[in-house]
């Protein structure tokens, strides 16, 4: 997958990217003790294509957000992007779910949930309905009835790095 400019991407295509500071040292040391390393922490999912832009709704700190791309944002050098098979009708899904999570609460309880995973914090993190990046993509793409994961996980146990991880392996990945 090439991907020169965000009018490339369609619904569904899922963004890798890097948390830059202290909260991206410390979500790369997260994700260290939990899975292989990583270098990308923090992912998006391309909502709606449009003429000459794509949204993306991401987990943010003040809660799920849709933000627009244009031209060159978010590609090249620190981004990556992956496109899972889909159906036309799954990618329609992606747009509802997606668009419907905006506003979802974040949490950084999640981050320690998964570091116990999910032990102590499990019934606060399901119940809460607050999701970091990973696990809002996840569960968007699991409405849309793309089964990313086999291995029974919940989406509140996915991690950046594990998510790029595996959608990388069930499609097409393009990251510079």
């Amino acid at each position: 997958m090439r991907i020169q400019g965000v009018t490339d991407l369609q619904v569904g295509d899922v963004g890798f990217s890097v948390i830059g500071g202290q909260v991206g040292a410390l979500v790369s040391l997260g994700q260290a003790i939990l899975t292989p390393a990583c270098w990308f922490t923090h992912t998006y999912i391309v909502a709606e294509k449009l003429p000459n832009a794509v949204s993306v709704v991401e987990a943010m700190p003040g809660g799920a957000r849709r933000r627009f791309l244009y031209g060159r944002d978010r590609i090249g050098e620190g981004f990556g992007w992956a496109r899972l098979p889909m159906s036309d009708e799954q990618r329609s899904s992606v747009t509802i779910h997606a668009l419907e999570l905006q506003g979802v609460p974040y949490s950084f309880l999640d981050y320690l949930a998964l570091a116990t995973h999910g032990r102590i914090l499990r019934g606060r993190v399901t119940s809460s309905g607050h999701m970091i990046c990973s696990q809002l993509v996840d569960q968007v793409l699991t409405r849309a009835g793309v089964q990313v994961f086999d291995d029974g996980r919940l989406s509140q146990d996915v991690t950046p790095g594990a998510l790029f991880r595996r959608v990388g392996a069930l499609g097409e990945i393009c990251w510079e």
